[in-house]
């Protein structure tokens, strides 16, 4: 009996010597870990979507944009007429040019418009047209990139945080601290450009754009190849210039004011300072 006891005494002896040595281990590791973790950086690979697996059609994303271009009766008409639908559709116009040459009256509208409401616009703005010179219509799928910066976006956001928690927990000295800062900082500008691109596609996806073009044929006329200034230009010019040499006038005299007193005072006393100097004589 006393041969066991004594037996169970060195065994335990043993066993927290060994528990002993293997605290101290995993704190020298735990003490490794926050450079180890720090130097190695390895970003994974965002979980790639299946070839195979389909898109349901409600969730691809899509962008469309058309060119129109239209003759119409009268430009000023239509392009009012086209404010009004566009603005029915829930779409807005971002810019406008109008054009005058020897032969026709174009305008040049930018439009953008909810995707569903793109076709439907496209017919409503062809009513008034009298001959269609073209319409073109082009959709572009960026639902894998969509999806793509999605994925790579959560994952960046993922290793960021993981750093900020090493940063917080387990970088013990300025080098750690400073390695620790720079990751951030690389994964801040990768999250922000990659946040970029994805609202750009979420805008384009969301409007569509139609630019439009419409024109109006007038009578040929030759542009002139001198100008001549008309009788009743040389009389309004005329008016002009004289109104402005009178107000110029008028403000130079204002300008001259103390000596136009002067003088005055001068030409009143003219009698009575001649007349001492005669005397003196």
């Amino acid at each position: 009996m006393r041969k066991f006891i004594l037996f169970l005494f060195i065994l335990g002896l043993f066993s927290c010597q060994s528990a002993s040595e293997n605290y101290s281990g995993k704190e020298a590791m735990m003490d490794q870990s926050s450079s180890e973790a720090i130097e190695e950086y390895e970003e994974q690979p965002p979980t790639q979507r299946s070839p195979n697996e389909p898109i349901a059609p409600a969730q691809r994303k899509i962008i469309k944009t058309a060119d129109y271009r239209i003759q119409v009766e009268n430009v000023d008409e239509s392009t009012a007429n086209a404010k009004q639908i566009v603005e029915a559709n829930g779409g807005y116009i971002t810019s406008m040019n109008q054009s005058n040459s020897t032969y026709e009256i174009n305008n040049d509208i930018s439009i953008r418009v909810p995707g569903e409401s793109f076709e439907k616009l496209l017919d409503a703005l062809g009513k008034d047209a009298i001959f269609v010179n073209h319409k073109r219509i082009n959709s572009k799928d960026v639902t894998e990139e969509f999806v793509d910066i999605q994925t790579r976006l959560k994952t960046k956001k993922d290793v960021r945080d993981k750093y900020i928690e090493l940063l917080r927990n387990k970088a013990k000295t300025v080098e750690d601290v400073l390695k620790a800062e720079e990751a951030i900082r690389v994964l801040q500008e990768e999250i922000e450009s990659k946040e970029g691109r994805l609202k750009y596609l979420k805008s384009q996806v969301s409007l569509s754009t139609i630019n439009l073009s419409i024109y109006q044929r007038v009578e040929h006329k030759n542009a002139p190849a001198t100008y001549t200034i008309t009788f009743f230009d040389k009389v309004k010019s005329g008016f002009k210039n004289g109104w402005s040499l009178l107000t110029g006038l008028i403000i130079a005299l204002i300008n001259i004011w103390p000596f136009l007193i002067l003088f005055g005072v001068l030409y009143w006393k003219r009698g009575s300072i001649f007349g001492r100097f005669r005397r003196k004589e």
